[in-house]
C-alpha cells in the first residue's frame, strides 16, 4: 500500500513539474474593416475602415492582446495596424492560397492553439465562422458581406470554449440574408 501511495505522490509531483500546455486564454476574431472600392484584388481599407480599425484598437486596448494574426491581404493588416502599433507588436501573416481555404483555416487554428495569453485574428467574412468552430466554439452564422462590426470572443470553458459575440465601431447595414449575420 505504501508503494502505491509513494508512486501516486511521485506521479503527482512529476505532473506538477511539467509545463502547462499552451492554450489561449482569450481569442478575439474580427473581420477586416471596410475596404476601398478601387477595382483591385487587394484593396486598402477606406476612410470608414480606418475609423473602424481605430475603434478596434480602442475596443481591445485593455484585452492584453499579445499576438495578432492576419492574412496577406492589406485590408486585414491595415485593420490590425492601430492595435499592433499601440501594443508594439508584429503580426503573424498566414497567406490564403487559392483553392486551399480549408488548409488556411487549419493552419490558423493550429498556430493559435499553440499559444497562450490573448490573441486577435483579423479575418474575412468567410473565415470567421469556420474559425470559431475550429477553435472550439459553437457553430455560428457566417458574417455577411455588409457586416464589419462583429467581434467573436472565445474563452476557455468546461467543454470547448465559451463564445461571446459583441460589436464595435459604427453600426453595420442590415444583413442582406437571413443566412448570415
Amino acid at each position: 500500500m505504501r508503494i502505491i501511495q509513494a508512486a501516486a505522490a511521485i506521479a503527482t509531483l512529476a505532473l506538477a513539474a511539467l509545463p502547462a500546455l499552451a492554450a489561449p486564454q482569450l481569442i478575439v476574431l474580427a473581420r477586416h474593416a471596410e475596404r476601398a472600392e478601387d477595382g483591385t484584388k487587394d484593396p486598402a481599407i477606406s476612410a470608414v475602415g480606418q475609423a473602424r480599425a481605430l475603434a478596434l484598437a480602442e475596443a481591445l486596448k485593455s484585452a492584453g492582446i499579445e499576438q495578432v494574426f492576419t492574412t496577406h491581404y492589406r485590408r486585414t493588416q491595415q485593420t490590425a495596424a492601430p492595435l499592433l502599433a499601440a501594443r508594439k507588436l508584429q503580426p503573424t501573416v498566414i497567406t490564403i492560397r487559392p483553392g486551399e481555404m480549408q488548409a488556411h483555416l487549419q493552419e490558423v487554428a493550429a498556430a493559435v492553439n499553440k499559444l497562450d495569453g490573448a490573441v486577435l485574428i483579423v479575418g474575412h467574412s468567410n473565415t470567421l465562422a469556420p474559425l470559431v468552430k475550429l477553435l472550439g466554439g459553437p457553430e455560428v452564422k457566417q458574417v455577411c458581406e455588409s457586416s464589419f462590426s462583429h467581434l467573436f470572443l472565445l474563452t476557455p470553458g468546461g467543454e470547448g470554449r465559451r463564445l461571446v459575440q459583441a460589436r464595435y465601431g459604427a453600426a453595420d447595414l442590415a444583413p442582406e440574408s437571413p443566412d448570415c449575420q
